[in-house]
């Protein structure tokens, strides 16, 4: 089959019975009737023209266009396998969504469920395809069935012959479990663990915040392991009870037992359990955890034959527990888009898809909430409903009349939890609010102490909160924490409200601001790769601490901070580094001293990466600003002058520049920096004689290995490269372009783009063309990911140079012209190598005898969006 269906379809899916036993009793022999299954179902389902999507454990999933072929393949396929294995088979048909080769939807889950009732060599299928194949004569009407799923029953047909006992469906097993009214989505690796877990442990625990879906879980992995539980599985609800005297009497009511006189109830109970194989689901223990935990002990210690699967925000906290976290929904879309149809909303087009992404993510996955969201759908586009999300308590409101009361509103869900906390721990978690992303312990101890709340209390609090899902520790070695973004404005509303607000507020401010002053000079030492992690895993929170700050007034404060991290926003992230800085220009509060530096910065940035006018302007201003007060110019002033004059080819003026910034860095800098203005010496031609330099990056190689920082090798191998190139040793320059690869990875996009286009340009110029193609394109991608046009413009140049090579002038030429126009804004001119690959893309072009003025109209017309997509696709 070429391609998948889509659109009405019908799904077979099989599984082996009694699978686990036969590889447990004869694996050699398993091993090898499941090469003759697999092989008999590919062979049916291809020759029925269908399309196996996947291997299922056991099983497979298939998809055909024909439900007459879907019938007709499972009916082939019992007939060869009947003397290989037992294979139970569904057939459903309806319409699913395809992504990546794969088929998502519940019309896959009603399939799954219809083929789970049948027996070994049996077939089901549903009513949907009944209606389709109804000229078969092998068709039984088995009546209507709840399924495992507990939404609708399902009415059910056998096609093919064969007696088999009575379907495995609800109907036909001990269970109090309720009928669901909606469909189930998604989770089916969850049910799978979970239920595993249930096999090898008395107790299971699903821990998780509340709306996340533990109880829907549980219920679902009650239906799914009915058949291992001959004496049922049983729900018993926790939640309505107010006090914990009530506890027993209800799990005991649920179950049947009833109070002996004489008697303590625990004793009746674990007695009347002790021959018992059945499973008890505990939902919702979290109010009444103690008392839950010592009748579970009870239970455990004396009926071996007895499961409990309790549902809490924290675990029972005893020996025989096993805790398994309900994580946020990975299937959210599907349902939402499940939800939202059941409501009778009906929206179309791209745009609207990628609004229902973006209101799950922003709903971090959790179930309640996006099923909130979603039944707005029906009233409002999904692009109307997130452009609300951030009044979402007041908009995720309704709910089910018949839905537990503290789910009626988003709000009172968390407000279920809050409720259960503590003086302290309320205190905490409010304080908390104010980080934004992850943070780790320290953060947390220095803005929730205070008042009344001891530092040495934080630790203990906080600990709590996560045991009680209020606060997520965050994979993988949890030793950061963080707030999904649904409780983190819960938590703000009510820090809002207390006396002590602002001074939190300012506390965090000041926090991040000393954190960044002292972690900014580690961005010149040799742990330079370990500081970047470190400031880029709180960087919301340095946002939200100088946004705040800025917005309160506190300029300089905040001035302090961003300026701190001046290092770290070149490398990583130089765009948003200079947005900071121009914030600070702006204000005409901003001391002299924090001027200067903001000043030092945007002209470094803009000279380096953007607008090299620009970067001119303000590292000029910066210079006359220190000349009026008397102090010496910062050296990233100094540094975007000396750009200035590499893209102007003027040697005078670089090397006075250059020995300026060489004096004040060596009287007041740190060892990194001194290093770095050394590995810059060479960056134009002409200022210094090549053979001096090549001696003098010889023997800084010593000296910045023993540094050992990432981006200081690089530049060092970058302008190496240069001197050489300019003295004519191109195959050592290439190598050496190449070298620098590796360091400017860990060190962020900004020099890892830069280190990939420098070494496409030599291995243009080399001829080798597959390797500059692969560099190239992905030097372009990452420039164009963090909108370093400059570097955009030095990678479409090697793809000029390519396309010239390729004997293609006119995509040369709409390179070219493109490339020259966007250089031309930013007034850039390019260093020797990338110039060399312009040249000789551009002496091809002035060869061509034809016509080239559409072309070079086309490129000069292009936006940089529109270049790098070109670019990318003249590459691959």
């Amino acid at each position: 089959m070429e391609s998948p269906p889509t659109g009405t379809v019908t799904f077979l899916f099989t599984d082996i019975e009694g699978s686990t036993r036969r590889w447990q009793d004869e694996p050699e022999a398993m091993r090898a009737l499941l090469v003759e299954h697999d092989a008999i179902l590919r062979d049916v389902i291809d020759k029925r023209h269908g399309h196996l999507f996947k291997h299922t454990g056991d099983g497979v999933a298939a998809v055909f266009s024909s439900a007459a072929d879907a019938a007709n393949a499972a009916v082939d396929a019992q007939g060869r396998l009947q003397d290989v294995l037992p294979v139970r088979m569904g057939l459903h048909t309806g319409e699913a969504e395809l992504r990546d080769g794969d088929y998502f939807g519940s019309t896959l889950n009603r399939c799954a469920r219809l083929m789970g009732v049948a027996h070994g060599g049996q077939i089901v299928c549903s009513a949907a395809t009944v209606e389709l194949v109804r000229d078969r004569g092998d068709l039984r009407d088995l009546g209507e069935h709840r399924l495992r799923d507990l939404s609708r029953a399902e009415r059910v047909w056998q096609v093919g012959g064969g007696e088999f006992a009575a379907l495995r469906s609800l109907e036909n097993y001990l269970t109090n479990l309720p009928l669901q009214l909606s469909s189930f989505v998604g989770r089916e690796r969850e049910i799978v663990e979970v239920g595993r877990l249930l096999g090898e442990h008395r107790l299971v625990t699903l821990t998780g915040v509340g709306g996340v879906g533990k109880t829907r879980l549980a219920v679902e992995v009650g239906a799914e392991v009915l058949p291992h539980y001959p004496d049922g599985v049983w729900l018993v609800e926790l939640a309505p009870l107010a006090h914990d005297e009530l506890v027993l009497s209800t799990i005991a009511e649920v179950l049947g037992v009833a109070a002996q006189t004489g008697e303590p109830l625990a004793t009746t109970l674990v007695g009347r359990l002790k021959a018992k194989q059945l499973l008890v689901i505990l939902d919702n223990c979290e109010h009444v955890l103690g008392v839950v935990a010592r009748i579970v002990e009870q239970v455990a210690a004396g009926a071996a034959g007895v499961r409990v699967l309790a549902t809490s925000r924290e675990p029972l906290g005893i020996a025989a527990e096993r805790v398994r976290a309900v994580p946020p929904l990975a299937e959210a879309v599907e349902l939402f888009l499940d939800r939202a149809a059941a409501s009778g909303a009906v929206f179309d087009g791209s745009e609207q898809r990628r609004a229902v992404v973006e209101i799950c993510a922003r709903l971090d996955g959790i179930p309640l909430a996006i099923e909130l969201a979603a039944a707005r759908a029906r009233m409002m586009a999904p692009t109307k409903i997130l452009e609300r999300l951030d009044q979402r308590f007041r908009l995720l409101t309704g709910g089910g009349r018949t839905a537990v009361e503290r789910h009626r509103t988003l709000q009172a869900t968390v407000a279920w939890s809050y409720d259960l906390l503590d003086d302290t721990e309320k205190r905490v978690f409010q304080r908390l609010s104010t980080l934004a992303g992850s943070f780790d312990l320290e953060a947390a101890e220095a803005i929730a102490a205070g008042g009344e709340v001891e530092g040495f209390e934080v630790l203990d609090a906080l600990g709590h909160l996560v045991d009680k899902s209020m606060v997520l520790s965050v994979p993988p070695d949890g030793v950061r924490y963080r707030l999904l973004e649904t409780l983190r404005q819960f938590a703000a509303d009510r820090l809002a409200e207390q006396l002590d607000a602002t001074e939190v507020q300012d506390r965090h401010g000041a926090y991040w601001c000393d954190r960044a002053g002292a972690l900014g000079p580690g961005l010149f030492e040799a742990g330079q790769a370990g500081v970047l992690d470190a400031i880029d895993a709180d960087i919301d929170n340095y946002r939200t601490a100088f946004a705040y700050l800025l917005a309160t007034g506190n300029v300089n404060d905040a001035a302090r901070g961003v300026l701190a991290l001046g290092s770290y926003w070149y490398l990583v992230r130089n765009r948003e580094g200079l947005a900071w800085s121009q914030q600070l220009l702006a204000r005409s509060d901003l001391d002299a001293d924090q001027r200067l530096l903001a000043l030092a910065n945007a002209g470094q940035t803009e000279a380096m990466f953007g607008d090299l006018r620009a970067g001119e302007r303000y590292a000029t201003e910066a210079v006359a600003l220190a000349a009026a007060t008397g102090v010496d110019p910062p050296w990233e002033a100094l540094r975007a002058l000396m750009n200035v004059a590499v893209h102007r080819n003027d040697p005078v003026a670089f090397r006075q520049r250059w020995e300026h910034a060489h004096q004040i860095v060596t009287a007041n800098e740190p060892r990194g920096r001194q290093l770095l203005i050394e590995v810059q010496r060479g960056m134009v031609l002409g200022a210094w004689d090549s053979g001096e330099l090549i001696g003098h990056y010889e023997r800084l190689l010593p000296k910045v290995r023993r540094h050992g920082t990432p981006g200081l090798l690089y530049t060092w191998a970058a302008c190496f490269a240069t001197v050489l190139y300019q003295a004519g040793q191109f195959d050592r320059a290439r190598e050496l372009a190449r070298s620098a690869i590796e360091p400017a990875r860990p060190t962020g996009p900004t020099l890892h783009a830069t280190a990939l286009t420098l070494a496409a340009s030599y291995d243009a110029l080399a001829g080798d063309t597959d390797r500059a193609r692969t560099a190239a394109a992905e030097g372009i991608r990452l420039a164009r990911d963090e909108g370093l046009t400059r570097t955009v413009t030095y990678g479409v140049y090697v793809a000029a140079a390519l396309a010239a090579q390729g004997h293609d002038p006119e995509t040369a030429a709409v390179l070219l012209a493109a490339a020259a126009t966007h250089a031309d804004l930013l007034g850039i001119a390019g260093n020797p190598i990338v110039n060399a690959c312009r040249s000789l893309a551009q002496t091809a072009v002035d060869a061509h005898p034809g016509d080239l003025t559409t072309a070079r109209q086309r490129g000069e017309n292009m936006t940089v969006d529109e270049l790098c997509a070109y670019t990318l696709d003249t590459l691959t």
